[in-house]
Parts: C-alpha cells; sequence; structure tokens
C-alpha cells in the first residue's frame, strides 16, 4: 500500500510513502503572466495528476489536509487555497484513489500531543523519523514537505491501528464486513 500525504496550498508538497520509504515533492505550479504584465503563480494541475500515475499493484490511500479560510487571510488567498483543495479531490477521485480528509488537528495531536506546534517542530519531527530526508527539509520553508510527510506517517499508522475505516473519506467509504 501507498500512502500519500498531501499540505495543500502553492507552497504545499506531496509525499508518497510505501512503509520502508518516503518521498516528497513541493506542489508543482508555474508561473503564468497576466495582461497586466504581473506574475502569478498558479496550480499545475497536469502535472499534480502525472504524481498520482494509478499503480494496478498497489493501492493508493491518499490523506489530504482539511483546508478552510483562516481569520485575517485575504479573499484572493483563502480561494487559491481552495483551488489547490479542490485539484486534489479531482485528481485522487479521477484515478479512483480513497481519499481522507485530515484535519490539522488530528495528525498533529499524533506527534505533538495537545500542546501547541511550531511549523520548525514539523521539520524536526519528520527528521526524526526519517533522518534520510534530512537534506530536504533543512530550509524554515520546507515545512510544507514536513506537513506532507507527517500526514502520510499518520494515515499509514491509522491503517495500522485498524481504524481506516474511522477516516473521513470523500466520497464516503462503507467498510466491507
Amino acid at each position: 500500500m501507498i500512502y500519500v500525504g498531501i499540505d495543500t496550498g502553492l507552497t504545499g508538497a506531496i509525499a508518497f510513502h510505501n512503509s520502508t520509504a518516503v518521498q516528497v515533492y513541493d506542489t508543482p505550479t508555474f508561473w503564468q503572466t497576466k495582461s497586466n504584465g504581473k506574475r502569478k503563480r498558479i496550480y499545475d494541475p497536469f502535472l499534480i495528476s502525472r504524481l498520482y500515475l494509478p499503480s494496478k499493484k498497489v493501492k493508493v490511500v491518499v490523506g489530504l489536509e482539511l483546508a478552510h479560510a483562516r481569520p485575517g487571510e485575504g479573499v484572493v488567498s483563502s480561494f487559491s487555497f481552495g483551488v489547490g483543495f479542490g485539484i486534489h479531490q479531482g485528481v485522487v477521485g479521477a484515478y479512483g484513489h480513497q481519499l481522507a480528509i485530515i484535519s490539522p488537528q488530528k495528525w498533529k495531536r499524533e506527534f505533538f500531543g495537545k500542546g501547541k506546534s511550531t511549523k520548525d517542530d514539523s521539520r524536526y519531527k519528520a527528521i526524526e523519523l526519517f533522518p534520510y530526508l534530512e537534506d530536504k527539509l533543512i530550509r524554515k520553508g520546507d515545512h510544507n514537505r514536513a506537513e506532507a510527510i507527517l500526514i502520510s506517517e499518520y494515515l499509514k499508522r491509522e491503517f495500522e491501528r485498524g481504524n481506516a475505516d474511522k477516516l473521513k473519506y470523500l466520497p464516503p467509504i462503507v467498510a466491507k464486513k
């Protein structure tokens, strides 16, 4: 089984975890020049879809971090975040992979308890769990990669504990007894 963790956003990341190794990629984006000459960073749905190429031999389950507007965030920023959330849902659904929506509170509680955690805490925890990925988590800005890695690890642990049927899926999946 491959567990995929997604930290949504233009600077987000996607982690693939096959129980023995983890690979992490920045969310594919590109720069678009608007009619006024300004450049705008946007999602690259084609490259995002290429990351999820289906495997007939291996089951894929995806954990997408729950995205919603935050107080103080601008309308354009919130909309862009939602667009990324929707692109991931669409691509995962098109390939027929299971999609679990995971709140930040759930996966963070797994690694940091009930207290608050920082972006750096996520980087340090990911390095602790997967030291061979340290070179991909060196910069402060690599916290999105770390969070995608931790989401994939959280998903893996929930499946190993037998809690797969307790995750919130889109569309809802009825577990077979």
